[in-house]
């Protein structure tokens, strides 16, 4: 019988153990700045539940750029139709959505452009309830949900809202 030192043995382990563990990381996108997060929680729920004149079916859209001392700021606030784009000035690091009340609260239609333009992208439900996070991870464009402490899974992002698995419509309004 082989003889088996347990010294080799575990220092083997760890170092496949922390090969596995670098693997998992290398899916994940690099995120936008923790104060992007922060201002995105701030000012999308307020955002969501403001009422705008008239019809309401309008997608209320902030775009977020740094001042020339580094902070992050609003940079345009706009209302947009079904599938209209927003209009990206020079600088912009970050777009928020804002879904209307009757509309799928999960990523859909137009609303993956910024990030395809390589923007941090964000879509908050219209009870200001649900934040999700658009992003390229593995050259697919994807949708997360931002919760507190944390996120939930990756699904590849949708142009029908319908077809979602994880992030379905009915459950999220």
């Amino acid at each position: 019988m082989p003889m088996r030192n347990p010294t080799i043995i575990a220092a083997i382990g760890a170092s496949v153990c922390a090969g596995v563990a670098s693997l998992a990381w290398a899916d994940e996108p690099v995120g936008p700045p923790q104060d992007v997060y922060e201002m995105v929680k701030a000012v999308g729920p307020p955002t969501a539940q403001a009422k705008m004149r008239g019809d309401q079916r309008f997608e209320k859209t902030l775009t977020m750029g740094r001042g020339s001392d580094g902070q992050l700021a609003i940079t345009s606030m706009q209302a947009l139709g079904p599938d209209q784009k927003p209009a990206l000035p020079a600088g912009t690091v970050a777009v928020l959505y804002a879904h209307y009340q009757g509309q799928c609260a999960a990523p859909n239609g137009a609303d993956d452009f910024p990030a395809s333009q390589g923007v941090a992208t964000f879509v908050i439900s219209s009870s200001g309830a649900s934040i999700w996070e658009i992003a390229a991870v593995n050259g697919v464009t994807s949708i997360r949900l931002v919760k507190d402490g944390g996120f939930g899974p990756w699904e590849a992002f949708q142009a029908n809202p319908e077809r979602y698995a994880v992030y379905r419509c009915d459950k999220y309004r």
